[in-house]
Parts: structure tokens; C-alpha cells; sequence
């Protein structure tokens, strides 16, 4: 509009034709066809050039998606080739084992690796579940007419084929650790098979606990057996009061109004005790014949004369009531024994949030 407004002022200094502005609007001068033509032009040329920086501007924005599709497939390209030199490396690592210099001889009695694991610390439970899990994969060499130390991958997942995940996990790890003990005395094929096991995710489980009226029952049942004179009541009430595992109870010391327990790894840890529980274990006898500290299995065969076959729902009932008196997960995790609070979190799972119900029937 200005190029226009410049060029109608500079004709009326040549033909001396007064032209005035009012109203934002050029009167007092005669448009001529050639005028009018020029005025024509001119809104086109304005009107092209609009239309070319619109172009322009469509063409920046398809160069900017062209740019950001460029940049995610460099992304793709970079995970592809990690991932491809993940699994180089991988079976390089295996065939680089494959090629390590063979031990001669023969491997050692299993004896060692048991003394290796309490030489490294690890508490005697552990141990005998490592005693426990290796005589089932002695059972499949057995089978197979061969050793622990020349299991083939097909034997192993011939045996794991089926069977429960989070116990085949267990089982499998346990094989793992003897396959490093081997390897550490230069016996590297059981390692190689063990790396080429495939497993999937664990499943999370939502705890087996009893209601909140069994609770109450199963507590009061442990102090009237306590008023008569039976050890089987302390066992009850450390099972359903304190949330012992049933291998914590040989541990067990009383205190002022807390028990001291020792763990899993060896852990100790403190566990509020009402003073019920504490006053018969002054009273009852601990050690020797008749005591309270007991091992597992006599524990076990005890409490299942009475019913009580799965002794370690008694540790989720506690776990479970707690959490629905709105005690922290953190603080049920110390009283668990717990080393991860992800182990703890599955009582939350339990937890049922009964209002949604009512919401829902408002509407």
C-alpha cells in the first residue's frame, strides 16, 4: 500500500495535481486506465508474494518433520547397534569360555563349594537351601547318567519345562552359583550352559492371609494355650503377633518390650512384642528338651497336629493386618526383615479400597 501511496504522490509532483489523504483514503486525484492498471499490478505482485512466503513456510515446517524423522531413525540405527553389540559381546564372552584351557582331572567334591559359601559368610538357612536345590539337579544328572558339572542346556529345561516360574528362578540360580564355583577352578562348562538359559518374569503373587476374624482367633488360641502351660502358644504368637519366619524362632531373644531375632543373611533386627508373648518366654523354658527354641521341622510337626498347615501365612496375616491399620509399608519392611521394599509391597495388593463401590452407586 505504501509503494502505491509513493508512487501516486511522485505523479502528482510531475503533473502539479494536488492530492490529498483524508480518512486514511487518496482523494483529489484522476485515475487514469494506466493508473488503475499499475494499482492492479501492484495487488498482485503483493498477493504472489504473500502466496510464495506461505509456500515458504509450508516448506520450512515439511523440512523440520523431515528433519525430526531423520533424527529418530539415527536413534533407531544407534539402539540397533547397541543392542547387535550387546549380543556380539555375549557370544563372544560364551565363546571366548568355550575356548578357555580346560582344568584336567576331575572337579571337585561339591563338599567345597558348601565351604566355600560359609567361608564367604552366608547364613547356614542359605546354605541349606543351596544343599537343598542342588539335590534335585543330582537327581536330573542322575537321570541323565551323567554329573552335576556336564548338564546340557536341553537337560536343564527339560527339568524346568513346566514347572512353577518364581521356583524354577530359585533353582536355576542355585545352578548358577555352582557354575561359577567350578568356573573359578577353571571348569568352565557348566557356566556356558547356564549363561544360555532363558527365563521369563517372576510372578507377583498376592499373599495368602487369613481374614481379620482368624487373626483374633488364632490369637487368643495362642494365649489360652500359653495360660496351660503350652510352648506351642509362644510359637503361635510369634508367628501371628511378631510376623517370625518359622526358621527365626531357634533365634529369638526376649527383651524389655521387643524380641531380637536373627534373619535371613544373618541380619538381626528388633521386633515390638506384647508383654503376654515376653512373660511366657521368662517363664517357659528355651533350650533342651521341651523348649520353645525349636528348629523347623519340629515346629512344623507340632503346630500341624493342631491344623495349622501353612505356618507362613500366620507371618502375612501380621504383614497384611498391619497394613490395613494404615501402618507404613516402610516401617512393615523392618519389621518383616525385608532387604528390598519392593518384597513388602506386595501386602499392598491386600489393601481394597471398599469406597469405590459407594462412589460407583452415587452415580
Amino acid at each position: 500500500m505504501k509503494s502505491i501511496l509513493n508512487r501516486l504522490l511522485k505523479k502528482r509532483d510531475e503533473e502539479d495535481t494536488i492530492v490529498k489523504i483524508i480518512d486514511g483514503k487518496i482523494v483529489g486525484y484522476d485515475y487514469s486506465k494506466k493508473e488503475k492498471q499499475k494499482e492492479v499490478e501492484v495487488k498482485e505482485e503483493i498477493r504472489v508474494q504473500n502466496k510464495i512466503n506461505n509456500e515458504n513456510l509450508k516448506l520450512d515446517n515439511s523440512l523440520k518433520v523431515n528433519k525430526q524423522e531423520e533424527k529418530l531413525e539415527e536413534v533407531r540405527e544407534e539402539v540397533k547397534e547397541v543392542f547387535q553389540k550387546e549380543q556380539e559381546e555375549e557370544i563372544e564372552e560364551i565363546q571366548g569360555m568355550e575356548a578357555l584351557p580346560k582344568s584336567k582331572g576331575r572337579t571337585r567334591k561339591i563338599d567345597g563349594f558348601y565351604l566355600t559359601l560359609k567361608a564367604a559368610g552366608k547364613a547356614k538357612r542359605t546354605i541349606e537351601n543351596y544343599r537343598s536345590d542342588l539335590r534335585i539337579w543330582q537327581k536330573v544328572a542322575d537321570k541323565k547318567k551323567t554329573s552335576l558339572y556336564n548338564l546340557k542346556l536341553k537337560d536343564i529345561e527339560e527339568a524346568i519345562a513346566g514347572k512353577d516360574i518364581n521356583t524354577v528362578k530359585r533353582h536355576v540360580s542355585s545352578l548358577k552359583q555352582l557354575a561359577k564355583w567350578y568356573l573359578r577352578d577353571g571348569f568352565p562348562l557348566l557356566h556356558i550352559e547356564c549363561e544360555k538359559i532363558m527365563l521369563g518374569r517372576g510372578k507377583a503373587r498376592i499373599p495368602k492371609a487369613k481374614s481379620e476374624e482368624e487373626f483374633v482367633r488364632i490369637r487368643e488360641e495362642a494365649k489360652e494355650l500359653i495360660s496351660v502351660g503350652k510352648r506351642e502358644g509362644i510359637w503361635l504368637g510369634l508367628f501371628i503377633m511378631c510376623g517370625l519366619r518359622i526358621s527365626e524362632i531357634e533365634t529369638v531373644v526376649p527383651g524389655k518390650d521387643f524380641i531380637t531375632v536373627v534373619g535371613k543373611g544373618n541380619k538381626e533386627r528388633k521386633v515390638p512384642a506384647p508383654k503376654w508373648i515376653l512373660q511366657a518366654m521368662k517363664e517357659f523354658k528355651a533350650e533342651g528338651k521341651g523348649g520353645y527354641k525349636k528348629k523347623k521341622a519340629i515346629i512344623d510337626r507340632y503346630l500341624r497336629r493342631m491344623g495349622y498347615t501353612n505356618l507362613h501365612s500366620l507371618r502375612h496375616t501380621y504383614a497384611t493386618v498391619l497394613l490395613h491399620e494404615n501402618v507404613p509399608l516402610q516401617e512393615i519392611q523392618l519389621l518383616l526383615g525385608h532387604s528390598s521394599i519392593s518384597t513388602t509391597q506386595i501386602y499392598a495388593k491386600t489393601k481394597i479400597n471398599k469406597e469405590v463401590v459407594n462412589v460407583l452407586e452415587k452415580k
